[in-house]
């Protein structure tokens, strides 16, 4: 998953047979850890566990989870990857061009970039309004330029 937040948020679903206490360690580390590291933490179903990415810089980051029972046993690690990125897409050129086969239409052509993802998704307002999820459009689908009717001209 790709993140622009300061925390990484995981809920888990953990299960085991004797049905006594559980421990997690989650880790920038991929060695196993020692069943007596001081990090391990109990853990609480249904409580979910958190780490802090203040200071992380943007790219990808690997963590590692181990669960382990009282008794010592391990379970087989999980990798998660993620991406960070905080920093917006930057629209490079934008250029509007009226439609010759209808005045009430424009063209709109831009170039987008992004530092470290891919461009998604866009959105077109004649207004400063904050669109919902589902007014984003997707960006590969018209790469680059999008024919827009304008509410304000007449035909």
């Amino acid at each position: 998953p790709y993140l622009n937040t300061e925390s990484l948020r995981l809920e888990l679903k953990v299960e085991d047979n004797s049905g006594g206490e559980l421990f997690y360690l989650l880790s920038k580390d991929e060695q196993a850890p020692e069943v007596v590291d001081a990090r391990w933490q109990a853990y609480l179903v249904g409580e979910p566990i958190e780490w802090d990415l203040t200071g992380e810089k943007e790219g990808t980051l690997n963590f590692y989870l181990w669960i382990r029972d009282h008794a010592g046993n391990l379970a087989q690690r999980v990798e998660l990857q993620t991406v960070i990125d905080r920093t917006s897409p930057i629209i490079d050129e934008f250029s509007i061009e009226k439609d010759p086969d209808n005045a009430s239409r424009v063209l709109l052509s831009w170039v987008a970039s992004d530092n470290i993802t891919a461009l998604k998704s866009f959105y077109v307002s004649e207004s400063g309004t904050p669109p919902g999820e589902e007014q984003w459009l997707d960006y590969t689908q018209y790469a680059g330029s999008f024919q827009y009717q304008v509410s304000w001209c007449k035909q």
